[in-house]
Parts: structure tokens; sequence; C-alpha cells
């Protein structure tokens, strides 16, 4: 499934392509709203506050190979992801951004696909 983060449908990313298929791990987190110039080491940093990062993700446009502000980052247990969702959720990275949304990958995907 392609994603459009935008609202002119212009940057699309598969999850995928990404190696995120169907089977997203529990303790996997999905993440929107990064600021633009934020790298996969950067997201990593930031949640690794709250647990171990097994990986992160960004999400990247398909044509421009540009980050579309979405990442998945798997932390080592789902406590620590909801750790992350709790003290992540709502917070704003960068003063003119919007604010980050953060939540389950598993829910996520359930939402992608109604």
């Amino acid at each position: 499934p392609n994603m459009s983060p935008s609202a002119s449908g212009s940057r699309r990313s598969s999850v995928a392509a990404h190696g995120m298929g169907e089977g997203l791990p529990t303790e996997a987190i999905w993440v929107e709203n990064l600021p633009q110039g934020y790298t996969e080491a950067e997201v990593s940093n930031l949640f690794g506050m709250y647990g171990s990062v097994h990986s992160a993700v960004l999400m990247r446009d398909e044509d421009t190979g540009e980050s579309t502000g979405v990442a998945v980052v798997q932390l080592g247990s789902v406590k620590q992801a909801v750790t992350a969702i709790n003290a992540m959720h709502g917070r704003y990275l960068d003063p003119q951004g919007k604010r980050l949304e953060v939540r389950l990958a598993s829910a996520s995907r359930r939402k992608e696909s109604a």
C-alpha cells in the first residue's frame, strides 16, 4: 500500500518497500510529523531514551528519496513502546512544526487498510 502524508499526494512511500510488511512486530511504533531534516540515527537516538531501539526506518518518497516525516521504530518490548508513545505523542520537535503522532505500528496498519 502507498501512503500519502502530504495533501497533494505527491509523496508516496511503500511500507512493504522498506521491509516493514504485514508482519510488523507488536513493539513497533509508527511516528508521524517528524521534522524534514531528521535522520534515522536521530530518530533512533530520540526513542532510545525509552528503551532499546532495534531499528528505526524513515519512510522515503519513492521518486525523490526525501523523508516523508514518517518512521517505524522497533523497540525492545511492548512496555518500552507504550512508554515511548506516552512520552512522545503530541510533542513538538520543531517550534514551527507539527505535533508528533506516535502510536503502535500494528494499530496504524489496521487504520491504513480500513
